[in-house]
């Protein structure tokens, strides 16, 4: 068997190409998009929505069976808007994390690609 006449690829050329492939196959997870930004806008609304419904709910339900009219619905609001917005920090926290892999992974790729083209540049120099 004869030797081949190329070097194998080298790692980062194999990552790159990889990257390249799995983009084009998936177009991303969809931060870019807006529809998307707007799902996720729609999202963390009904979580508010629903965390004071659900106090809401559970309130006026309690102050009628114990005729407390109208404290504890005042008081169950009150812990559905905590609880609301401890979700809704939780989930932009998520995306914030999100968000900065994507980063990262675009500051990684292009820093390989840099590299690459040196590499590149520096063998044509030479040869």
């Amino acid at each position: 068997m004869a030797p081949p006449d190329k070097e194998p690829p080298s790692l980062e050329d194999i990552d790159a190409r990889l990257r390249r492939a799995r983009e084009k196959e998936l177009p991303g997870d969809g931060l870019k998009t807006p529809s998307s930004n707007l799902g996720r806008a729609f999202t963390l609304a009904v979580e508010m929505a629903a965390a004071l419904a659900v106090g809401g709910g559970i309130g006026w339900y309690l102050d009628k069976w114990l005729d407390t009219k109208p404290w504890l619905l005042v008081v169950l609001l009150i812990i559905g808007f905590a609880a609301g917005v401890k979700n809704v920090m939780r989930q932009v926290n998520r995306i914030n994390v999100e968000i900065e892999k994507q980063e990262r992974d675009a500051a990684e790729q292009a820093q390989s690609e840099r590299q690459k083209n040196e590499r590149q540049k520096n063998e044509r120099d030479q040869g």
